[in-house]
């Protein structure tokens, strides 16, 4: 009797994309366990993840799916690549009060006078 044992590991695609700069993007598909026709994608860029969706179809259906999502997002890697990487800054807040230097001033609580 020949004993055959499953993988317990799901499997994965790999798109690697390296840059002159040594800089790399990875798109990445994993195999979902209870549909094999079912993929989790997702794009590392350097400055961080970014998942993408959900790819149903054959491993050359991921592939594909794979190097659309790497063309997708290139505009937004030259963007972090000219900001050296780092992540995006978040929006400035209108609404916070700033002192003479323009640093944001801290939060004081006021209570209300008793009668």
């Amino acid at each position: 009797m020949v004993l055959t044992f499953k993988s317990t590991r799901a499997a994965e695609v790999y798109i690697v994309e390296l840059e002159a700069d040594g800089a790399k993007r990875i798109a990445r598909a994993t195999q979902m366990n209870n549909n094999p026709k079912q993929w989790s994608a997702q794009v590392e860029h350097p400055a961080g993840i970014r998942p993408c969706s959900n790819i149903y179809g054959s491993r050359g259906d991921v592939a594909v799916a794979l190097a659309e999502y790497l063309n997708n997002t290139r505009t937004s890697y030259l963007q972090e690549a000219a900001r050296g990487h780092r992540p995006e800054s978040p929006p400035r807040d209108a609404n916070v009060r700033l002192n003479d230097l323009g640093q944001p001033m801290e939060i004081t609580a006021f209570r209300e006078r008793g009668r």
